[in-house]
């Protein structure tokens, strides 16, 4: 039992989850380390290795390596981000994680991930779906903390990106507004589709094209997924305001609307404790002037 411990407390100081004479979190800096690469350590080394495949033992050290020096490289992180979740045994995982396309769904956005912000969102949702008792004692204290860095992230990304390009942050939470829907409640074609939309949601430039795709995704999404209210009474009304807006100050309420509409049960689960800043981020961009 004491080596157990012994062996716990240094891998969790090595990637600084633990420090001697405080509670700090945030411990690690070193060569081209991100704050992201920072925090991915960190969950990795909450996880007991008996957790983890075989296979871990001998690629933990290169992946280890890989990001510290990956620094902001989008392209690396998403990469290295799906191998760590990949290596995780699926008996250390909660049976919801598996059920339906939610780790599908959960991979799927990783890769298309276009920012730290967003894929600091995606951290914390594979972080949900590791069980307790497949994470090291220590992690149940560090937690809380290390969920706070992982939010001031995405917090900070958003806030860093500025108001250099505002369309840009409606893109992004329109697709983060889509990501939060099941898999199984939107369409069929939607499978073949999400891959171009979301592309093209990137690529938007104006209120004119974006009226277009927030259409397309309220379209794609299963009636039974909706309210009946919006069914009956709200939608067109909705559809036709859409056609007519000539701003994203316009256009940002009417996200908001249609988000309304949709069922709890047909989100993910982390949804409800992101909803609130994402509403909050909408409401600030209805505030602006275009």
């Amino acid at each position: 039992m004491r080596k157990a411990v012994l062996i716990a407390v240094v891998i969790l100081a090595g990637a600084g989850i633990i420090s001697c004479g405080s509670a700090a979190v945030d411990t690690v800096s070193e060569g081209n380390l991100s704050e992201f690469g920072r925090y991915l350590l960190q969950l990795e080394a909450s996880v007991k290795l008996e957790a983890q495949t075989p296979l871990w033992g001998q690629r933990r050290t290169p992946w280890t390596a890989a990001v510290r020096n990956a620094g902001s490289n989008i392209s690396e992180l998403r990469n290295l981000l799906v191998e760590f979740e990949s290596q995780i045994l699926a008996s250390a995982q909660s049976p919801a994680w598996f059920s339906g396309y939610k780790r599908n769904t959960w991979i799927r956005n990783v890769q298309t991930a276009g920012s730290v912000s967003r894929l600091a969102g995606l951290m914390l949702e594979v972080e949900e779906s590791i069980k307790y008792t497949s994470q090291f004692p220590t992690w149940r204290s560090s937690r809380a903390g290390w969920i706070d860095n992982v939010r001031r992230l995405q917090d900070n990304t958003a806030a860093q990106q500025g108001a250099a390009a505002v369309s840009s942050a409606f893109n992004q939470l329109l697709i983060e507004l889509e990501t939060s829907v099941l898999f199984e409640f939107q369409t069929p074609q939607w499978r073949s589709r999400r891959p171009g939309w979301l592309g093209d949601v990137q690529r938007a430039a104006d209120s004119a094209r974006l009226r277009e795709l927030l259409l397309e995704f309220e379209r794609e999404i299963q009636g039974n997924a909706q309210s009946q209210s919006w069914l009956s009474s709200q939608r067109m009304g909705w559809i036709n305001r859409v056609r007519s807006a000539g701003s994203i100050t316009e256009l940002a309420p009417l996200m908001r609307e249609v988000e309304t509409s949709i069922n709890y049960t047909a989100q993910v689960d982390t949804w409800r404790q992101t909803r609130n800043a994402w509403l909050t981020r909408v409401r600030e961009l209805e505030r602006e002037f275009y």
